[in-house]
Order: structure tokens, then sequence, then C-alpha cells
């Protein structure tokens, strides 16, 4: 997903781990160890800064179905002031009981594990920037 705001990135991956038990298995360390021989020249010469992050989200087959049918993607990163985390969530959580009330396209949550400064993030999958701008009542 290619960010396309900020200066401080513009892309985004997505990968799933399971656990951090099976990501950071011997078997997949030498597997990412392996590709990242292969390209890491490429990379540095691509990037100039990067940030990982884990986080808990939506299932896997849920973001699937969302992403597959869309093209443009909305992504807000989000911080809390000390000790107000589970009132962010809350807050995502009722402007996704919005957004469905208006049918419109509820967002995906991912809340922070480890890595990045901020609390949590969402994505919102449209199929088209039109759609992501439409209003309500369209």
């Amino acid at each position: 997903m290619r960010y396309s705001q900020g200066d401080r990135w513009d892309l985004l991956l997505l990968i799933p781990m399971k656990s951090y038990a099976d990501y950071y298995c011997a078997e997949r360390v030498l597997k990412r160890t392996q590709m990242l021989k292969e390209s890491q020249e490429k990379l540095d010469a691509l990037i100039a800064w990067q940030e990982d992050v884990f986080v808990y989200g939506p299932p896997l087959t849920e973001l699937q179905k969302a992403f597959n049918s869309s093209a443009f993607f909305h992504v807000e990163m989000f911080d809390a002031p000390a000790g107000k985390q589970p009132e962010l969530f809350n807050e995502r959580e009722m402007e996704n009981a919005y957004l469905k009330a208006l049918k419109r396209p509820e967002n995906q949550i991912f809340v922070r594990d480890a890595g990045a400064s901020w609390d949590l993030f969402t994505i919102g999958a449209y199929r088209d920037l039109k759609h992501f701008a439409e209003s309500a009542g369209s």
C-alpha cells in the first residue's frame, strides 16, 4: 500500500505473523535473511527511513475481503494521551458504528503492540477516490 501524504514514509507493508514465536522461528528468520541478502542493495538505494511496528488487528480473512475489492485506502495514525489508549480504541469503534449506520465501509483497526510512536492506526478500504469522497447520503 503506497502512502501518499506525510514526510516520514510512503510505503506500508502488512505481513501476517500469527505469533511472535512463529515469526521469529529459525526457519522464518533464515528465509527473511536470504530474501534480504538478495535485495538489500536495491532496498538501501530506495529507503531513507524505515520503521517496524507490530500490531494486533482484524482476522486475515476479514482484511482480504476488504482489500481485495478495493483500490484506494485511507490510512490514519492516532496517538492517545497517557492512559487513554482504551478510550482511543473505543472512539474508533464508535466511528465504525457510525460508518456502518451510514452504509459506508468500516475502518480496519490495528493496535500497536511494539514499535512506532503511535498507538493505533486504521485503514479504510474503498473502490476508488470517488468512493472515499462520496457524501453519506450517496
